[in-house]
């Protein structure tokens, strides 16, 4: 069992779903660069592929990102998928910054960012909505199928039934 920054116990359940949500640095909008959005978007679907996970909804919105999995415990766990995708994302979209001479001191908030074990078909219910209804609650489309950074409009990945 590992201890969260906040010292709060993280239990992942081996064979369940979890929900996660991690944010850019200081809730800097540096997910509104479409370059990078889709950059992020490429690396989650190699993250999925290569550490094994069913990926059922995600959504990158401007300044955090959300996603709900399972992960194949036998290859990495949600921890491990989170830092593979935060490490290889900050290099690339760090060194493009710098390049353009205004780079953030780190791309991705400190930490696990929040996350939870799913437990029933309800709660899955639930996030897949929240998780998909996310834009069209930030005012940035009308639906949600309208918004290419998410499960509900991307032609990137597909997700996986559940």
């Amino acid at each position: 069992m590992r201890l969260s920054p906040s010292g709060n116990r993280r239990f992942e359940d081996p064979n369940g779903i979890r929900f996660l949500t991690f944010g850019c640095d200081s809730r800097l909008p540096l997910l509104a660069d479409p370059w990078t959005a889709d950059m992020v978007v490429d690396h989650l679907a190699q993250t999925r592929s290569r550490l094994g996970c069913w990926l059922f909804a995600w959504v990158l919105m401007p300044d955090h990102v959300h996603l709900l999995l399972a992960p194949d415990h036998s290859v990495a766990s949600s921890q491990r998928i989170l830092l593979a995708l935060k490490t290889r994302t900050a290099t690339k979209a760090l060194a493009r910054l710098r390049g353009c001479g205004a780079a953030p001191r780190a791309f991705w908030q400190a930490g696990g960012g929040y996350d939870r074990n799913v437990w029933s078909e309800h709660e899955f219910s639930e996030k897949l909505s929240y998780i998909e209804q996310n834009p069209v609650r930030a005012g940035l489309v009308e639906r949600p199928q309208d918004y290419r950074w998410s499960s509900a409009g991307s032609k990137a990945i597909e997700r996986d039934v559940w």
